[in-house]
């Protein structure tokens, strides 16, 4: 005979959902719309105030105003369902932004068919809203309503058809089955029109055939149900697998896709593994929850089959057709919400208290350091990006902001941990010992606090850390789409035109954005200036003048400006990409070139810095130091070092500027673009001062405390180092010493490292 304990999952999650909630009766519909509604004001006010994204979203504007009857070449093939909701939307409000507008409509349905489901499947009013807020949070989400990128259309119709098949598998009468299954049938055809017959149907369909196994009312007509839906699913999956392999490089309006262009040229390019980095990203920071959640003991499991099921077909989708949103926001959502309401339930046991919390906690770490890693994934999660350096992180904030998120959410984590009710254990032994004193005195003041209080207490905080999270995010998506678009310097120039300030003609300094055409001046009022030499004409103007320049050639033009003395002044450098410039100054603005933050015409004052002279090859000084001290293994601490140029350096010199005790202890070894490239070393010219400034982490575990020379190197190329040629012997003025043979490096100074 087994001695194993019966399994008392089921039984202790219901008596957990009536102790914990299930005594209110707020019923589902009422949740769900106040969460729907709750969801469109923190993704709908203000997706108007950023301009198209021109790689993104240029498009799919191009493809809805073919369907409004607009002439327009070479239109991407989309499916054609929402794009008809993103033109009746531009036309009904009379304004290019409206193209978001369906997408954050169908993105706050879906949160609310997330809570309708998970209450209607019999969770508490916590863990509903919690499926809800955690589904809302999702950065995949939340990119696809404020911007107009993924199909949260075709999402929105085919969790409707689920919520519609789990309305008509209930305890309902003969006429409410009969109005769930037409509601669940129309959807499953919206949803094949938006998405095509996989991602719309396929999931939906083997979700309702997972859903009609279940135990419950009326198993036998469930299980002929059951048979028609698998049946339904494997002639889709045949039909689909057969239109796939046959497709080509054409597009099948049933499918709702073309083939990728570079996994047709190289198969290897997307492997079946991708699929979870851009599901983790989708959903960030929440992976390690979903993940618990789904392989979970638990009265409904369901959701985790239905997330199952969807990630599967998603990832063998993505093989053929590139990434894509993965349509699985819900069952997400309902796996995360379904793991906090029984990891802090009274039923739970301390051991799986801790081992969620020590799994979720490394997740988190794991996810900031991807976040650290490669920002653009998680900031916009949806679009194809060739590389983190087309991405704003730094002009964003992104690159620290998504990496507090998920520390964010660990630290959620643990308070939920620390004020969930206890768990109920059994009656201590004899034998046991007594609690400690501390304990007692803890325990008699949380005894003392409601039951209803502690019950909410841990979903209450998770509940304002995810919108925290979800504000969070929505603000950092719109300070991105100001650098995708040139909507805003484009409107400073049409304002200040407008007031006389500039002239209404505006140059184009081989700058080919499409959004021009959208909010520029007419084709006539502006001229394309074909290279620099015609820039540098159109700049040194006596006349007034403007030009919508590249960022790139900005020190170029700040170069010519500083040697030959003719105006210029940046009026508008909002966009990463992007600078307005003029010859003038309008009353009442500043200069915005931020060039001068890093060059200077004399050496900038650095109060408590250090004064040193170290010259390398007779081109460039360093000439001054200072470091933020104390210097605290952990923190960070910022180092600036003013550099003195006599005449330009190669591209590729980086500069070296290291913590070292001895052979061990080393804080930031590797080389850094100078001045983070900002103001280039091939612009440089007699008299220019640079000042590099840069903020270091000093590792935690890695260095020791306790003195560290501030070494300083200049790396002409990767193999080969810049020589010191000042001081000429071993040692110089202002304590310098050359600490290597081939004298590429010298010490400036000592720093305490605490």
């Amino acid at each position: 005979m087994s001695t194993e304990p019966p399994d008392t999952t089921d039984a202790n999650d219901a008596n957990d959902a009536t102790a914990s909630g299930e005594r209110d009766l707020a019923p589902a519909w009422l949740l769900a719309t106040l969460f729907t509604l709750l969801s469109g004001l923190i993704l709908i006010p203000g997706f108007a105030d950023y301009g198209l994204g021109s790689a993104t979203e240029l498009p799919i504007f191009d493809h809805a105003r073919a369907l409004m009857g607009e002439t327009v070449a070479e239109v991407e093939r989309i499916p054609w369902l929402p794009s008809w909701t993103r033109a009746w939307a531009i036309a009904l409000f009379d304004s290019m932004a409206a193209l978001r507008l369906p997408g954050a409509v169908a993105v706050s349905g879906i949160v609310g068919l997330t809570v309708w489901i998970a209450r209607a499947r019999g969770a508490s009013t916590q863990i509903a809203l919690l499926a809800g807020a955690f589904a809302l949070s999702f950065p995949g989400m939340i990119q696809q309503a404020r911007a107009a990128v993924g199909n949260p259309v075709g999402e929105l119709f085919s969790t409707l058809a689920i919520a519609a098949g789990v309305f008509a598998v209930g305890p309902r009468d003969a006429v409410q089955k009969l109005v769930g299954g037409l509601v669940g049938l129309a959807a499953l055809v919206l949803a094949t029109l938006s998405a095509g017959i996989v991602l719309g149907a396929l999931i939906p369909i083997v979700a309702l055939a997972l859903l009609s196994g279940d135990d419950g009312h009326s198993r036998r007509s469930r299980h002929n149900l059951s048979i028609g839906l698998w049946g339904a699913a494997a002639v889709i999956a045949a039909l689909a697998g057969y239109l796939a392999v046959n497709q080509g490089d054409g597009y099948i309006p049933i499918l709702g896709a073309s083939r990728h262009t570079e996994i047709i040229a190289r198969p290897s390019s997307r492997l079946f593994h991708q699929i979870v980095e851009d599901f983790g990203y989708q959903i960030f920071p929440w992976l390690p929850l979903a993940v618990l959640g789904a392989l979970g003991r638990g009265r409904d499991r369901w959701p985790a089959l239905w997330l199952l099921v969807g990630f599967i077909i998603t990832g063998i989708w993505t093989l053929a057709y590139g990434r894509v949103a993965v349509p699985i926001a819900a069952p997400a959502g309902l796996c995360c919400g379904a793991l906090i309401g029984h990891f802090t339930s009274r039923q739970s046991s301390r051991a799986l208290r801790r081992f969620v919390l020590l799994v979720g906690l490394a997740g988190f770490l794991i996810m900031a350091k991807d976040a650290d890693r490669t920002p653009s994934r998680v900031g916009m999660p949806i679009t194809e990006r060739r590389g983190e350096h087309n991405y704003p992180a730094a002009e964003t904030g992104a690159e620290h902001q998504l990496s507090r998120q998920a520390k964010l959410a660990g630290l959620a984590l643990l308070a939920a941990f620390i004020v969930a009710p206890a768990p109920r254990s059994p009656s201590p032994s004899p034998s046991s010992t007594s609690p400690r004193a501390w304990r007692r005195r803890l325990d008699s003041v949380v005894e003392r606090v409601p039951d209803t209080v502690r019950d909410w207490a841990p979903a209450a905080i998770m509940l304002v850390t995810l919108g925290l999270q979800s504000l969070g995010y929505v603000q950092l998506l719109d300070r991105t789409m100001l650098h995708e678009s040139p909507m805003r310097p484009l409107r400073t120039h049409a304002e200040l035109a407008a007031t006389g300030a500039l002239p209404e003609t505006l140059a184009l300094g081989q700058v080919r954005d499409r959004g021009v055409e959208l909010y520029g001046p007419p084709e006539d009022l502006r001229p394309f200036l074909r290279g620099r030499s015609e820039l540098t004409n159109w700049l040194s103007s006596e006349q007034p003048i403007a030009a919508l320049i590249r960022a790139t050639d900005l020190p170029f033009a700040t170069q010519q400006h500083r040697m030959h003395g003719w105006p210029l002044y940046v009026l508008d450098h909002s966009n990463r990409n992007l600078v307005l410039v003029s010859n003038q100054l309008p009353a009442g603005l500043e200069d915005q070139n931020k060039l001068y933050e890093v060059l200077r015409d004399e050496p900038p004052a650095l109060p408590g810095g250090h004064e040193t002279r170290v010259q390398f090859e007779g081109l460039v000084d360093v000439v001054a130091w200072r470091i933020s001290e104390p210097v605290v293994r952990g923190r960070e601490f910022e180092l600036e070092l003013v550099l003195a140029a006599h005449n330009k350096l190669p591209g590729t010199a980086e500069i070296y500027a290291r913590l070292l005790q001895g052979r061990v202890s080393r804080i930031n070894p590797l080389p850094q673009k100078i001045a983070d490239d900002r103001y280039p070393p091939k612009y440089w010219r007699e008299g220019d001062f640079i000042l590099h400034r840069v903020t270091i982490k000093a590792p935690t575990l890695e260095v020791m405390p306790g003195e560290h020379k501030l070494v300083v190197g200049l790396r002409r190329t990767k193999t080969k180092n810049f020589s010191i040629t000042i001081p000429t012997g071993k040692t110089g003025e202002h304590g310098v010493e050359i600490i290597d043979k081939r004298r590429n490096f010298a010490s400036l100074g000592t720093v305490t490292v605490y």
